[in-house]
């Protein structure tokens, strides 16, 4: 409970550390409990660290629990579990600058990696999705109503056909 509390309020650090207390408490090697130090301690802090953009803890706390439980009897089930979790640390994060560069239907380069100060959606879409279509005439209002204040729309085609 206290743990959501920090998470709520914006402090991960604070609930981490409470985290780490636990994880230190709790029995590792052949005997560990994996309900609850991966369950309840692992999985739950590695997601804090990830949304907090904390990549790089989360990855130090995968490889610390590999070796704490290298002595389990169930360590190469652990072992693929804990790659699947590291898999998620490729994937874009909050605060993170998604890394995509084009050349436009108009010919206008695109990157938007150099639009950090705007606000910037990306939408992918299809002349054949109709909610795609319907939800376009919002997509238009919203760009028109905040682009002044730096709000930009990167539309995504996903035709095949570059006519559509």
């Amino acid at each position: 409970m206290l743990i959501e509390s920090h998470r709520s309020l914006g402090e991960p650090d604070k609930a981490a550390a409470i985290f780490q207390k636990r994880y230190d408490a709790l029995e590792k090697g052949a005997e560990a409990n994996l309900q609850e130090l991966i369950g309840g301690v692992v999985q739950p802090m590695f997601a804090l660290l990830v949304e907090a953009g904390k990549k790089s803890e989360a990855k130090a706390l995968l490889e610390k629990a590999k070796e704490d439980l290298a002595a389990h009897p169930q360590a190469g089930q652990i072992n693929q579990f804990f790659d699947g979790l590291a898999g998620e640390l490729s994937a874009p994060s909050k605060g993170d600058v998604m890394e995509i560069a084009f050349t436009a239907i108009d010919g206008t380069e695109v990157d938007l990696s150099k639009m950090k100060d705007k606000v910037v959606l990306v939408d992918f879409w299809a002349t054949w999705c109709g909610p795609c279509v319907g939800e376009m005439p919002n997509v238009i209002a919203t760009y028109e109503q905040y682009h002044e204040k730096g709000f930009e729309v990167i539309g995504i085609s996903l035709d095949q056909d570059r006519g559509a």
